[in-house]
């Protein structure tokens, strides 16, 4: 008997077709450099999950303001400074879904 073949086929949610249903849930990982910019190892790190396979991976703790932040190697979304990095993160040439855990802690 094979059990869970459906985790392996693609799945659809509203407009967003994943190529799986397999998810990596948000995982703080403390990566970011100490400015809250997205460092090589936050986009190494990704970029291993997403070449494993997964089709979507959610990317834990982005920081909206820098009071709540829960860590200063926190990755921070509250100013387009951190667009570039950004960018980089959500541009990897891999096929996975990308989306953000936004955290405010305060």
């Amino acid at each position: 008997m094979h059990r869970f073949t459906h985790l392996f086929e693609p799945y659809k949610i509203n407009s967003v077709s994943l190529k799986n249903r397999i998810t990596m849930a948000p995982l703080f990982t403390a990566s970011a450099h100490k400015d809250g910019t997205v460092s090589s190892l936050t986009i190494e790190h990704y970029k291993e999950i997403a070449e494993g396979g997964v089709g979507m991976i959610v990317v834990a703790n982005a920081i909206v303001d820098e009071s709540g932040s829960v860590s200063k190697y926190s990755i921070r979304v509250d100013d387009d400074r951190f667009l570039p990095g950004l960018s980089m993160l959500a541009d990897q040439h891999v096929s996975f879904y990308r989306c953000c855990r936004c955290a405010f802690s305060g």
